[in-house]
């Protein structure tokens, strides 16, 4: 059942922008989850990565023969690998407890409700650069910290770059591929014996289904300009978690 209900969450916060590193923080921290192994993290990588394939499937196979379009999301990829690889024993620091978490929930709150009230006054029919590519990668290396939303940062950045929306939603997801890739590579090194139980497996079904969902919801909210409702969730979220802390001392 554990591991039916972390698929749930991973499947629903990976892609809605309201951060799935953090909502994972929370449940250990405050609801006495303990982290899933380093086999059923690699599952539920693997599970997010193929709900943003079969999303899309039908240009993935455009994507991969696109050769500007595939250095757009290499270029989009160096600044979350730069910061993985030179601050993440430092970042995993940060979940261990609801902490920094709470203070970037505020923050990831912040930056979306302020990112698209500035977006809602600009024009977006800009078409996707190396530049504009680098740039919103650089939003998706802040979200290497626990809280903050990386389909969040991404999205909004390429809007307020002045992409339109569907190709910033586009953008940020498959950008999102390489990432997820190179998380899982990073847990793989730490697997000595690959084993799995029929509930793991259950979990990996539940986060593939769930994301394909959670992407559909995604993209119907940002088409309605409703996408700030999740900023003021993480920062409603973030605040409450805020409170608890100092009263109950959860950190």
């Amino acid at each position: 059942m554990k591991a039916i209900i972390l698929g749930l969450v991973q499947g629903i916060t990976e892609f809605l922008p309201v951060s799935s590193s953090g909502h994972l923080v929370v449940m250990k921290t405050l609801l006495g989850f303990h982290s899933p192994g380093i086999t059923f993290e690699v599952l539920l990588h693997l599970a997010t990565m193929l709900s943003v394939l079969v999303y899309f499937n039908r240009i993935v196979i455009d994507v991969l023969l696109d050769l500007k379009y595939l250095l757009f999301i290499v270029i989009g990829s160096i600044p979350a690998g730069i910061v993985g690889v030179f601050f993440g024993d430092y970042i995993e620091q940060m979940f261990n407890g609801v902490g920094w978490v709470e203070l970037f929930f505020v923050l990831n709150g912040v930056l979306l409700m302020g990112g698209w009230w500035l977006a809602s006054r600009r024009s977006t029919n800009r078409e996707l650069s190396y530049g504009l590519a680098f740039l919103i990668g650089l939003a998706q290396a802040l979200a290497v910290l626990p809280g903050i939303s990386r389909s969040g940062m991404t999205i909004t950045a390429g809007v307020l770059l002045g992409l339109r929306r569907g190709e910033a939603f586009k953008f940020s997801f498959f950008l999102f591929l390489p990432a997820v890739f190179g998380a899982g590579l990073l847990k793989l090194k730490d697997i000595t014996e690959f084993s799995s139980n029929w509930g793991e497996i259950g979990g990996f079904v539940v986060a593939f289904f769930v994301g394909i969902v959670a992407l559909s919801i995604l993209k119907n909210t940002l088409s309605r300009n409703k996408f700030s409702i999740y900023g003021a969730y993480t920062a409603a979220l973030g605040m409450i978690l805020i409170v608890v802390d100092k009263i109950f001392g959860m950190v």
